[in-house]
């Protein structure tokens, strides 16, 4: 199982806080063991990216991440990158 958690705060300054924390487990049809892997990215704008899952596929799922883009943006571009590559999983598991 992975952990991904964030939350959103204000500092004592009164200044708009978010921390993020992740795991470093990682899951295999071999079993579960913990390694030096990043779930998370920076993104442009100020944006973090977590993944629960593959940390493999990650740098597919955000390569082409914009300055521009906005979280929909962002929604959209990770679900058709996720939809193909679990396709060719699927595919190729056959």
């Amino acid at each position: 199982m992975t952990i991904c958690i964030a939350a959103i705060g204000r500092g004592l300054d009164n200044e708009e806080l978010i921390v993020f924390a992740t795991d470093h487990m990682i899951s295999h049809p071999l079993g579960q063991f913990e390694m030096n892997v990043e779930k998370y990215k920076k993104l442009p704008n100020n944006a973090v990216s977590m993944l629960a899952g593959d940390p493999l596929i990650f740098d597919t799922l955000v390569k082409d991440c914009n300055a521009d883009d906005d979280i929909e943006e962002r929604l959209k571009r990770y679900t058709r990158f996720s939809t193909i590559l679990r396709t060719k999983l699927f595919r190729n598991s056959f």
